[in-house]
């Protein structure tokens, strides 16, 4: 792997992405912020309207709230489950980027698909790839199965697998 451990995906780049995801998670959490307040109010409301005194509707709300945070339910599970295909998002640019960069400069340049580590197992999917005889980044993406981490083999954007190159290059 010391092709990958000597790449750098310069640091302007990483420094874009992450404000990028950055910029739009605080714009979802003050979304959120402004949909709980009305759903915090909406439940005051209905205690008063049930005749439940107003410091203890508001206790009650809060603690509604409080709770939904806590568990990730709701729309704090929307946000959570949007928070996790960001990162996964910029992961997956993050990791292509070697493999990509090296295409764009020799398209024909071969790559082996290789197992990355994993708790469980490897998907029959990523099985099948690390199996095959190395192949340049267009024939890769020709199989149907695209790039590791990009979402398009069984284990999709949970894949641990890299695209290394080739030590024999194709002719």
């Amino acid at each position: 792997m010391d092709y990958i451990e000597s790449f750098v995906y310069t640091g302007s780049d990483v420094k874009l992405d992450i404000s990028i995801v950055i910029s739009r998670l605080l714009t979802e959490a003050q979304h959120i912020i402004d949909n709980l307040k009305v759903e915090k109010n909406s439940m005051i409301w209905e205690q008063r309207k049930a005749g439940v005194s107003f410091r203890d509707a508001e206790k009650e709300a809060n603690k509604e709230i409080f709770d939904m945070i806590r568990n990730s339910t709701g729309i704090m599970q929307a946000f959570e489950n949007r928070q996790n295909r960001l990162v996964a998002e910029l992961t997956k640019q993050m990791v292509a980027a070697p493999a990509n960069m090296l295409a764009g400069k020799n398209p024909d340049h071969a790559f082996k698909w290789v197992l990355g580590s994993v708790k469980t197992h490897h998907c029959p999917d990523c099985l099948k790839l690390s199996k095959m005889p190395a192949r340049n980044v267009k024939e890769w993406r020709k199989l149907g199965y695209g790039l590791p981490r990009e979402g398009k083999t069984i284990c999709k954007q949970g894949c641990q697998c890299l695209l290394e190159p080739a030590k024999e290059n194709k002719k």
